[in-house]
């Protein structure tokens, strides 16, 4: 711990972003469930607040322990801060300007998505009960060992140099390969020829919209203070966005001589994550290729 000398504006900052950050788990929900068939709207929206429910017990819990605690060996944290013991308005070697709490708290919103965002892979295909088995087993067997590694500065990736600003290798990488694997292991989605199971598109922009304008405040409070690298990090992160929305759509044009809202939105969520790990230390014409290639 270090003394409790907090910066104003830093606080006021990861306040902010910490309620934006929750807030893109529910829209994620938001987002899939209108790209389901209307009767399992409800289920998907659910499975993501029970995630948030669940990965909030969690992170109290041991999350934060065996993520941030004293590492055994670079992979995994000590139980000296289960419960959030000796976490409170000290500041954080990790975070100097914010209180421990708060630093904790930010965290905690990363943590208790990465499960959702693989929901949309089982969507329709799995029972809540074995969603409540994905949402305890993923971070304690998964994400809580890999932020580990590349977050605490004692994590073995980290002491090879890894670098990660915002979650782009320890989140979207951990939930994207997590859902290809789900999707080949479920049983695969039945289809009427001809009929589309997007009942409501319009949720679904509105769910990405969500997403998007929280996505500032994920890569931009990653930087822990309101700073330039606070500032580079959400100009990055539009710049990105907006490239691979554009380079999307134009290839999706050229295809089929449609541009589907469902592919901007695709295109969209691409760049965000391209741009995440690297947002805090690229420039703005780097996050124009990035966005590119994403």
């Amino acid at each position: 711990m270090t003394p409790a000398v907090s910066c104003a504006g830093d606080v006021a900052w990861m306040l902010f972003a910490t309620t934006f950050v929750m807030l893109q788990t529910p829209a994620t929900g938001l987002a899939q469930a209108g790209l389901v068939r209307r009767k399992n709207a409800l289920s998907v929206i659910a499975q993501a607040f029970i995630g948030v429910l669940v990965g909030s017990f969690l992170w109290f819990v041991v999350g934060f322990s065996l993520t941030f605690g004293a590492s055994h060996g670079g992979l995994i944290g000590s139980l000296d801060h289960a419960f959030f013991t000796g976490v409170g308005m000290d500041c954080l070697p990790l975070a100097p300007s914010i209180p421990g709490a708060l630093f904790a708290s930010f965290q905690m919103m990363f943590a208790l998505m990465v499960p959702v965002l693989v929901t949309g892979a089982w969507a329709e295909k799995l029972p809540l009960s074995a969603c409540l088995i994905f949402f305890v087993a993923f971070p304690l067997l998964i994400y809580y060992p890999l932020a580990h590694w590349i977050w605490n500065p004692d994590g073995w990736l980290a002491t090879l140099g890894v670098k990660d600003f915002a979650g782009g290798l320890t989140i979207h990488t951990s939930a994207g390969i997590s859902g290809l694997v789900v999707s080949v292991c479920v049983e695969k989605r039945r289809r009427v020829p001809g009929v589309s199971d997007a009942h409501n598109l319009p949720l679904t922009i509105l769910g990405t919209s969500l997403v998007w304008a929280g996505w500032y405040s994920f890569n931009g409070g990653s930087a822990l203070a309101a700073d330039s690298h606070a500032a580079s990090a959400l100009l990055n992160t539009q710049i990105a966005a907006c490239t691979s929305g554009f380079v999307w759509v134009v290839l999706e044009f050229a295809r089929s001589r449609k541009v589907p809202l469902t592919s901007m939105a695709s295109g969209v969520l691409s760049g965000l994550a391209a741009v995440t790990p690297g947002s805090g230390f690229i420039s703005c014409q780097m996050s124009f290729l990035v966005g590119i290639l994403g």
